[in-house]
């Protein structure tokens, strides 16, 4: 089985718009999941990002360890 997980990186845009877009796009492309974040929240040790999918925002995650542990979740 094949899983199609996307990313999608803006910059200073608001949480709403960020996931709206992500949607679009997971919509378009028929992805599992597309992994939305924001470069103005990323560094300091954050990396927040919203992993949306055919539900909405299914996990939000605040660094990239849990990236990595959300996708290892997703897939494994």
């Amino acid at each position: 089985m094949t899983e199609l997980i996307g990313f999608k990186l803006l910059d200073g845009v608001s949480e709403e718009e960020l996931i709206k877009v992500a949607t679009k796009l997971r919509e378009k492309n028929n992805a599992e999941y597309i992994i939305a974040n924001d470069l103005s929240k990323i560094g300091d040790g954050k990396h927040i990002a919203y992993f949306v999918g055919e539900n909405g925002v299914e996990y939000r995650t605040e660094t990239k360890d849990e990236i990595a542990k959300t996708l290892h979740k997703i897939l494994f």
